[in-house]
Protein backbone atom coordinates (compact mmCIF):
# COMPACT_ATOMS: atom_id res chain seq x y z
CA UNK A 1 0.00 0.00 0.00
CA UNK A 2 2.94 2.23 1.01
CA UNK A 3 4.53 1.83 -2.25
CA UNK A 4 1.17 2.37 -4.44
CA UNK A 5 0.55 5.78 -2.07
CA UNK A 6 4.28 6.82 -3.19
CA UNK A 7 4.26 6.01 -6.69
CA UNK A 8 1.35 8.07 -7.44
CA UNK A 9 3.52 11.19 -5.94
CA UNK A 10 4.23 13.69 -9.35
CA UNK A 11 7.18 12.71 -11.38
CA UNK A 12 9.01 16.22 -10.33
CA UNK A 13 8.60 15.64 -6.51
CA UNK A 14 11.74 15.40 -5.05
CA UNK A 15 13.45 12.11 -4.96
CA UNK A 16 15.17 12.89 -1.64
CA UNK A 17 11.60 13.90 -0.20
CA UNK A 18 10.04 10.66 -1.53
CA UNK A 19 12.28 8.54 -0.29
CA UNK A 20 11.94 9.69 3.47
CA UNK A 21 8.56 9.66 3.16
CA UNK A 22 8.84 5.79 2.06
CA UNK A 23 11.22 5.72 5.29
CA UNK A 24 9.16 7.30 7.71
CA UNK A 25 5.93 4.82 6.67
CA UNK A 26 8.26 1.75 6.01
CA UNK A 27 11.30 2.13 7.78
CA UNK A 28 14.26 0.02 6.87
CA UNK A 29 16.07 -2.30 9.42
CA UNK A 30 19.30 0.03 10.27
CA UNK A 31 16.54 3.09 10.45
CA UNK A 32 15.21 0.74 13.19
CA UNK A 33 18.37 0.04 14.89
CA UNK A 34 19.11 4.28 14.52
CA UNK A 35 15.46 5.16 15.91
CA UNK A 36 16.07 2.13 18.80
CA UNK A 37 19.64 3.60 19.53
CA UNK A 38 18.46 7.26 19.87
CA UNK A 39 15.54 6.13 22.43
CA UNK A 40 18.39 4.31 24.42
CA UNK A 41 20.57 6.82 24.98
CA UNK A 42 17.70 9.46 25.47
CA UNK A 43 16.12 6.95 28.30
CA UNK A 44 20.16 6.98 29.61
CA UNK A 45 20.60 10.58 29.74
CA UNK A 46 17.81 10.77 32.19
CA UNK A 47 15.75 9.45 35.40
CA UNK A 48 12.00 8.59 34.91
CA UNK A 49 9.05 8.26 36.56
CA UNK A 50 5.73 6.66 35.26
CA UNK A 51 2.42 8.57 35.73
CA UNK A 52 1.50 7.09 39.15
CA UNK A 53 5.55 8.13 40.56
CA UNK A 54 4.75 11.87 38.99
CA UNK A 55 1.35 11.54 40.92
CA UNK A 56 2.89 10.50 44.23
CA UNK A 57 5.52 13.57 43.79
CA UNK A 58 2.66 15.68 43.12
CA UNK A 59 0.50 14.54 46.40
CA UNK A 60 4.02 15.21 48.40
CA UNK A 61 3.96 18.96 47.10
CA UNK A 62 0.84 19.17 48.90
CA UNK A 63 -0.67 18.66 45.34
CA UNK A 64 -3.49 15.71 45.69
CA UNK A 65 -2.89 14.30 41.94
CA UNK A 66 -3.67 10.77 40.67
CA UNK A 67 -2.14 8.81 37.94
CA UNK A 68 -5.20 9.75 35.56
CA UNK A 69 -4.62 13.75 36.40
CA UNK A 70 -0.78 13.29 35.58
CA UNK A 71 -2.06 11.93 32.05
CA UNK A 72 -3.91 14.60 31.20
CA UNK A 73 -1.22 16.92 32.38
CA UNK A 74 0.74 15.48 29.35
CA UNK A 75 -2.29 15.62 27.00
CA UNK A 76 -2.59 19.19 27.76
CA UNK A 77 0.91 19.80 27.79
CA UNK A 78 1.81 20.63 30.86
CA UNK A 79 4.29 18.03 31.29
CA UNK A 80 6.48 15.55 28.64
CA UNK A 81 6.30 12.46 28.76
CA UNK A 82 7.56 9.66 26.12
CA UNK A 83 5.65 6.69 25.22
CA UNK A 84 8.30 3.27 25.43
CA UNK A 85 6.35 -0.17 25.65
CA UNK A 86 3.02 0.94 26.30
CA UNK A 87 3.64 3.28 29.27
CA UNK A 88 4.53 6.75 29.59
CA UNK A 89 8.14 7.94 30.59
CA UNK A 90 8.27 11.61 32.18
CA UNK A 91 11.85 13.07 32.44
CA UNK A 92 12.21 14.53 35.67
CA UNK A 93 14.47 17.44 34.79
CA UNK A 94 11.07 19.00 34.03
CA UNK A 95 9.92 19.38 37.88
CA UNK A 96 11.55 21.98 40.08
CA UNK A 97 13.36 20.77 43.39
CA UNK A 98 9.72 20.78 45.01
CA UNK A 99 8.25 18.60 42.26
CA UNK A 100 6.64 21.10 40.67
CA UNK A 101 6.32 21.10 36.56
CA UNK A 102 8.52 23.95 35.07
CA UNK A 103 6.19 26.68 33.28
CA UNK A 104 8.91 26.73 31.06
CA UNK A 105 8.34 22.61 29.70
CA UNK A 106 4.43 24.34 28.88
CA UNK A 107 6.13 26.92 27.15
CA UNK A 108 8.42 24.22 25.26
CA UNK A 109 5.44 21.58 24.71
CA UNK A 110 3.36 24.85 23.39
CA UNK A 111 6.15 25.90 20.94
CA UNK A 112 6.41 22.06 19.16
CA UNK A 113 2.35 21.66 19.62
CA UNK A 114 1.83 18.51 17.37
CA UNK A 115 5.39 17.37 17.21
CA UNK A 116 6.85 13.97 18.46
CA UNK A 117 7.09 13.32 21.94
CA UNK A 118 10.43 12.16 21.31
CA UNK A 119 11.40 14.96 19.29
CA UNK A 120 11.11 17.36 21.94
CA UNK A 121 12.82 15.39 24.43
CA UNK A 122 15.92 15.22 22.31
CA UNK A 123 15.27 18.81 21.71
CA UNK A 124 15.89 19.50 25.55
CA UNK A 125 19.05 16.74 25.86
CA UNK A 126 20.51 18.41 22.83
CA UNK A 127 24.13 18.85 23.50
CA UNK A 128 24.80 22.66 22.89
CA UNK A 129 28.02 24.81 22.49
CA UNK A 130 26.19 27.70 24.27
CA UNK A 131 25.76 26.23 27.18
CA UNK A 132 29.27 24.83 27.45
CA UNK A 133 27.89 21.31 25.58
CA UNK A 134 25.39 20.56 27.93
CA UNK A 135 21.91 20.61 27.36
CA UNK A 136 19.11 22.79 28.23
CA UNK A 137 17.68 19.56 30.53
CA UNK A 138 21.57 19.92 32.46
CA UNK A 139 20.89 23.17 33.29
CA UNK A 140 17.85 23.68 33.49
CA UNK A 141 18.25 25.38 37.26
CA UNK A 142 20.66 28.17 36.05
CA UNK A 143 18.91 31.62 36.62
CA UNK A 144 18.89 32.14 32.67
CA UNK A 145 17.72 29.26 31.16
CA UNK A 146 14.31 30.13 30.59
CA UNK A 147 15.92 33.44 28.52
CA UNK A 148 18.10 31.13 26.71
CA UNK A 149 15.39 28.59 25.85
CA UNK A 150 13.19 31.67 24.79
CA UNK A 151 16.11 33.09 22.71
CA UNK A 152 16.62 29.75 20.84
CA UNK A 153 13.13 28.89 20.03
CA UNK A 154 12.84 32.51 18.47
CA UNK A 155 15.80 32.08 16.65
CA UNK A 156 13.82 28.63 15.30
CA UNK A 157 10.66 30.58 14.42
CA UNK A 158 8.87 29.12 17.60
CA UNK A 159 8.21 31.74 19.13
Amino acid sequence: MVAGFISEFPKDADEAWRTRLMNAMDPSPAQLEIIETARRNLLESDFYMDAQGVGLMLNEAGIPTSAREVNTLREEGYVLAVPDHGVYLYPLFQFDEGGIPRAIVREVNSAFQGGNEWDILNWWRQQRPSLSGGSFADNIDQPDIEDRVWQLLSDLGRR
